[in-house]
């Protein structure tokens, strides 16, 4: 029974992480209640699931809490940006739906992945880097410019997982999918803010596994 129960077991770590990515999404659900905290809960959920579900570090729960306190004053002001820039895309959507044929409206929606990856780029530096609103958006614009396919991926992936949480409500996925969105987020988010890590002096010279879990 002993090794059944213990923490190796493959059972075991499975059951720990499906358990680890209902929590965060639901952490991340609670914290982005009040819409103006959807930034440091992304940047949060983000954190944790890369720090802990990716590479190994212990206390993913600890993390979110933290990273979510931490980054707050930042992300809320983030937050109001893009909240205020999500209602004149909104009413201009809108309008474009009264007056412009569907091919223009088709187009607007695709050109709208630009912002959503630029949220979703800022939401992933602020987990990383410190930084001001100001800083952080500016950052943001860059990164979403010169990385665009990943960044344009990023912002497919998060559309996609948002629609699907919204139409399929009631089967219950919003439980498990924005941690799952996170994973999947930083497969492409990733190499872009590794190259914009300073390595420390000396770290070259040790293997891998002893590099910071950012690095690996």
């Amino acid at each position: 029974m002993g090794g059944f129960f213990s923490s190796n077991n493959i059972l075991f770590r499975a059951t720990e992480r499906i358990l680890d990515v209902c929590v965060l999404s639901l952490l991340w659900l609670v914290c982005s209640l009040p819409v103006l905290t959807i930034v440091p809960a992304s940047s949060a959920l983000y954190y944790s699931c890369v720090k802990c579900l990716r590479r190994g570090e212990r206390g993913p729960y600890v993390n979110f809490l933290r990273a979510f306190r931490d980054n707050l004053k930042t992300g809320i002001g983030t937050s109001a940006v893009f909240v205020i820039l999500g209602v004149l895309f909104a009413w201009f959507n809108f309008m474009l739906g009264q007056l412009a044929p569907p091919a223009a409206r088709i187009a607007y929606l695709i050109i709208m992945l630009l912002p959503v990856g630029m949220l979703s780029v800022a939401s992933a530096a602020l987990s990383r880097f410190d930084c001001t609103v100001r800083s952080l958006l500016r950052d943001a614009a860059q990164l979403t410019i010169r990385h665009l396919p990943r960044v344009t991926a990023a912002a497919v992936l998060n559309v996609l997982t948002v629609l699907t949480c919204v139409k399929y409500m009631f089967f219950m996925v919003w439980i498990f999918l924005p941690a799952v969105d996170a994973l999947l987020v930083s497969l492409f988010l990733e190499p872009v803010l590794k190259k914009y890590t300073p390595m420390e002096e000396g770290l070259e010279d040790l293997p891998r596994e002893e590099w910071p879990w950012y690095l690996r």
